[in-house]
């Protein structure tokens, strides 16, 4: 059985010396070694995604170990560290029941001590921060983080703990989401961008990222956050015992999804075998990556900002506000959905809130808006007879327990080092000035 508590006393090195894995570009087939830096292939002008290649050929489990580590020979760390959780995997009886489907299993990623899962920022973003700090080698430059809040709150508090330096970029938006167990670390900056959204968050990242000292952490392009991310899915595999026919969740960028179908390719050898059917859900009226998906386009047409922001401005799960998903490259988006015979869905903010309710009361725990967005596509599927009663399905609750975890205890919230509007911060000027925040 899986222990999905924090690991306790671990902090230790692997094997620095010698990477269990090699990276692969999946556009050109080259491969190379890593030195936990590597975001990109040298060969190609554009981004690409590159996948970690790994020795073991199955999926061993260190059964002693409970965190993401359980499965560190398909992840490319060199250290293990302490603090982490993997998700709560369980088959849900009521909702079976309201749903009317036999054989739903939820992958609850949040704070629910009640059921052994303590995640201390309620979301799991956890993974992937503990996953890309333990990628990165001693003497890495700093790296820069671009965040809606969640992914942010993440790497705040695991670079803290381990008094790892991380510059974090967020929107003023992304402040209410955080509000932390303990005060941000030394180690640890965060710089607030009024007027501004995720799109400028990630430009003035790439742009601080250019200063001596500084490296940009690289969100999806990064093997470690994907990766750890796949831990979802070997989790549920090893709790359900096969793979699962559907999976379901809400997506911003889509890098979980991406990892979901990396994780299944491999637990499959890479040969062909079953796959689950991506699910990837948006939250109307913002919702680029269906859009081009139920057009058949394999690229992302371009759009208005300012309707792409007014459109965004009245989503729920503002967690899911990604102008530029990784559609249309080399394993991206597009890519996962065909191979997966997968399907693009959506929910309105009405049928988010009810969905959220609905989880609520069936299972005694809140959940986040971009989990409400899963449940409720997931919901109007089973009601449309677009899955079969008795499919196995995964629903990746991504967050939740918000709520519970505010009665628990005192929360903090993080003040940022440097406010400034995404203007200012998108001169050289104010990327000169928000590298110099560290000393």
């Amino acid at each position: 059985m899986i222990n999905h508590a924090p690991n306790a006393g671990l902090s230790e090195v692997i094997n620095p010396e010698a990477r269990h894995y090699e990276l692969l570009c999946g556009t050109c087939g080259t491969r190379r070694a890593d030195d936990g830096t590597v975001l990109g292939c040298a060969n190609h002008r554009e981004p690409v995604l590159l996948r970690a290649v790994y020795e073991a050929k199955t999926m061993a489990e260190n059964a002693e170990l409970s965190g993401v580590f359980r499965y560190q020979c398909w992840l490319p760390v060199v250290r293990r560290l302490d603090g982490s959780c993997l998700p709560l995997i369980f088959r849900s009886e009521r909702l079976n029941q309201i749903l009317g489907l036999e054989n739903l299993w939820i992958s609850f990623s949040g704070y629910w001590p009640e059921r052994g899962v303590a995640f201390r920022t309620p979301s799991f973003k956890e993974l992937e921060a503990y996953t890309a700090l333990a990628r990165l080698p001693g003497t890495a430059s700093i790296p820069v983080v671009a965040s809606t809040g969640n992914s942010a709150a993440a790497f705040a508090t695991v670079f803290s703990e381990h008094q790892a330096p991380c510059m974090i970029i967020i929107p003023d938006r992304g402040l209410s989401r955080m509000w932390l167990r303990t005060a941000l670390g030394p180690s640890v900056r965060l710089v607030v961008l009024d007027d501004a959204d995720y799109s400028d968050a990630i430009s003035v990242a790439k742009l601080v990222a250019r200063q001596p000292g500084y490296q940009l952490e690289g969100g999806v392009f990064n093997v470690a956050r994907r990766d750890g991310l796949g831990t979802v899915m070997f989790a549920a595999v090893e709790t359900i015992g096969d793979m699962p026919d559907y999976y379901f969740q809400a997506v911003g960028s889509g890098a979980g999804a991406i990892a979901a179908h990396e994780a299944s390719v491999r637990l499959g050898n890479g040969e062909g075998g079953k796959l689950p059917r991506l699910m990837v859900c948006q939250n109307k009226p913002f919702t680029p990556i269906l859009n081009a998906w139920r057009r058949g386009l394999d690229y992302l047409p371009a759009t208005s900002a300012e309707r792409d922001k007014l459109a965004i401005s009245k989503m729920h799960a503002h967690e899911l506000a990604n102008r530029y998903p990784p559609y249309s490259i080399q394993g991206g988006v597009y890519n996962v959905l065909m191979e997966s015979s997968g399907e693009a869905l959506a929910s309105d903010n009405e049928s988010t809130r009810s969905a959220m309710k609905l989880f609520q009361e069936t299972e005694g725990v809140d959940i986040e808006p971009a989990a409400g967005v899963a449940l409720a596509c997931l919901r109007q599927a089973a009601d449309r007879a677009r899955i079969s009663p008795d499919a196995t399905i995964l629903l990746n609750v991504t967050g939740g327990g918000r709520a519970k975890l505010a009665r628990d205890y005192s929360l903090t919230a993080v003040q940022p080092r440097l406010r400034m509007t995404g203007a200012e911060a998108h001169t050289d000027k104010g990327g000169k000035q928000i590298a110099g925040i560290f000393p």
